[in-house]
């Protein structure tokens, strides 16, 4: 009887240390460099994009098969989507910072995430003018389907729905 206890105890202790294998690293992604440059005199100065909700934290978010979005635990944006928009669209730009006055773009993340093998970037432009009055108001967005159903393929979609919306932002722009 004492050496089934034992047994039963020594298996017990063995279940429970016997661990699920290494926990994966955390890989960081980014956005790539833009391949359009947008010579304009009439943007002066762009303002940190805004997010809604988990769009704007560092997590790369995923729909479940629930339908429900989830923020990944070791797939992350090396910065948060808002401060690498910003980033690149000051790139995009190439922004005077010696002048006055012109138009302020303003910029809103609506949507930047994996559904199962499809990558969706959906981005606001909004251009006020000195008054703050709205001479451009835009909302793109692009549903980019992917090679594999990986991280690494999902931030490849999203670097070119990017320099796509670009492209058709510098075709729209006044």
């Amino acid at each position: 009887m004492k050496n089934s206890i034992l047994i039963i105890l020594i298996l017990i202790l063995a279940a429970c240390s016997s661990g699920g294998g290494k926990i994966p690293d955390k890989t960081y992604y980014r956005l790539a460099e833009p391949k359009i440059h947008i010579n304009t005199q009439s943007i002066t100065k762009i303002q940190r994009p805004s997010a809604l909700g988990i769009l704007g934290s560092r997590p790369i978010v995923a729909e479940n098969n629930q339908g429900g979005m989830v923020q990944m635990n070791h797939n992350l944006w090396l910065e948060s989507p808002k401060v690498l928009l910003n980033n690149y669209l000051i790139k995009v730009f190439k922004l005077n910072d010696s002048q006055d006055g012109g138009n302020i773009l303003s910029v809103e993340i609506l949507h930047l995430e994996k559904k199962q093998t499809t990558a969706i970037i959906e981005i606001k432009f909004i251009i006020l003018n000195q008054s703050d009055e709205i001479v451009f108001n835009k909302t793109y967005r692009q549903d980019n389907p992917m090679v594999k159903n990986s991280i690494v393929d999902f931030v490849h979609a999203i670097n070119l729905s990017l320099n796509t919306i670009v492209q058709q932002l510098e075709n729209d722009l006044p």
